[in-house]
This record gives C-alpha cells, structure tokens and sequence, in this order.
C-alpha cells in the first residue's frame, strides 16, 4: 500500500494528466509560490513496470503542456536553431 500512502500524502501525483496538473497547481497555491521548481521522478517499478523513458515522454507529452498553460507560460518549446 506505498503506492496508495504516499498519493493519499501528496508527496506523489499519480493519476490522469489533468489530475496531476490540479495537485502541483493545489501545492503552488498553498504555498503561496510565484516561481516554483517541479522535480519529476519516474520510476519503474512502480508504474506496471513502463521504461523510465516512456513515463518522461508521456509526462513531457502530456502534463508538461497542461502545466505551462495553467502556469501562464508557454507551451511549445522554442526552435533553438542548433542541428545536430
């Protein structure tokens, strides 16, 4: 029941994109941020045993654009101009 405790507790967000978006939103509210750091952790163990990878796609995929718009900032990341 780790799993289940420590998203009860917040200190993780499991769930639906939109859903995680809502508690880092809740948290920055709270705390009564302007600016605040996001540190994502992936796990593989945790999460039907996806590849870390996977879970960093779909986060960048599909919370980090949820995120910045609830933010004010921006969402797609702009052409830097380097070629590699």
């Amino acid at each position: 029941a780790g799993v289940e405790k420590i998203s009860e507790k917040e200190v993780a967000s499991l769930g639906a994109p939109a859903e995680a978006v809502g508690r880092i939103m809740r948290i920055k509210e709270i705390g009564g941020y302007d600016d605040f750091f996001l540190n994502a952790w992936c796990e593989t163990n945790v999460f039907g045993g996806r590849g870390v990878g996977d879970q960093m796609q779909d986060f960048a995929e599909e919370v980090g654009p949820l995120l910045a718009r609830e933010c004010g900032g921006q969402v797609e990341n702009p052409v830097l101009g380097l070629e590699f």
